[in-house]
């Protein structure tokens, strides 16, 4: 659709066609409506002239980026989020550069790996008011070099606490490309500290990829925000790949247990 035959659109999704369709009208980015658009969706595949696409969006319709309410940096399967993560970096530099706040952003999706810095995230905080967000999406790939990220979602985990008390909806996604279980305490007090910082949650999405995690770490990592968010909870969604132990069977020991679940 051109924006002539659907001018309300309010959903703009940058991907492969968006950058190969504005390489073909030679730069110019003038085939779509700005003036709508609230939910801007990068994904994680994109064109081969992806820096322009980037700047020229932002430096083009400043008042766009200002005015939305939804920013999402998505990742493709069996991507290395390393290049989404630069994405993300170039993308805050240049709204520093700008000066540009985006005041009115209510749900945020982030990429963190092993090279994410906490001073991103910094600069993150002052360009997105985390006092506004209601949802934060967390994607993280690990590479089994883990003490930068243990930085990064400390500092995370810093600005939550100050500032992300009206989140409602928390995802975290946790992708461990390699087995590495002599790390795997330090991983669950990385995210147990993340998970603390939340108190106002009505939606936990856990998604733990994490190689031979013990039962023990996973009581910590899940069961803090369920008991930190007990009066508030109304969705509970929980995916484990390869426990080291049967998750149920410790659970629910008793099929009584079970029907009375």
């Amino acid at each position: 659709l051109t924006y002539e035959q659907a001018p309300n659109l309010d959903t703009l999704i940058v991907d492969y066609n968006f950058c190969d369709f504005l390489d073909i009208n030679k730069g110019s980015i003038e085939f779509f409506s700005h003036q709508h658009i609230k939910e801007l969706f990068i994904k994680g595949t994109l064109g081969k002239n992806e820096d322009m696409v980037m700047f020229k969006l932002l430096t083009k319709f400043p008042h766009m980026i200002k005015n939305l309410n939804q920013l999402h940096f998505l990742v493709d399967s069996n991507e290395n989020y390393d290049f989404v993560y630069r994405r993300i970096v170039g993308f805050f530099a240049i709204l520093r550069k700008m000066n540009l706040i985006m005041n009115n952003v209510s749900q945020l999706s982030l990429v963190l790996t092993n090279v994410s810095s906490s001073t991103i995230l910094s600069l993150i905080s002052k360009h997105i008011i985390f006092e506004n967000l209601d949802s934060l999406s967390l994607l993280i790939q690990d590479d089994a070099k883990i003490l930068t990220l243990v930085k990064s979602l400390d500092k995370l985990s810093a600005i939550v606490h100050h500032h992300g008390f009206n989140i409602k909806k928390l995802l975290i996604k946790y992708d461990l490309l390699d087995e590495d279980t002599e790390k795997n305490h330090l991983r669950s007090m990385m995210l147990l500290k993340l998970c603390e910082s939340f108190s106002n949650l009505t939606h936990i999405n856990i998604d733990l990829k994490i190689e031979g995690l013990s039962f023990s770490n996973l009581l910590m990592i899940l069961g803090t925000p369920i008991s930190n968010n007990m009066n508030t909870l109304n969705d509970i969604r929980i995916n484990v790949y390869h426990p080291s132990e049967n998750l149920v069977g410790n659970l629910l020991p008793t099929l009584e247990d079970a029907l009375l679940l």
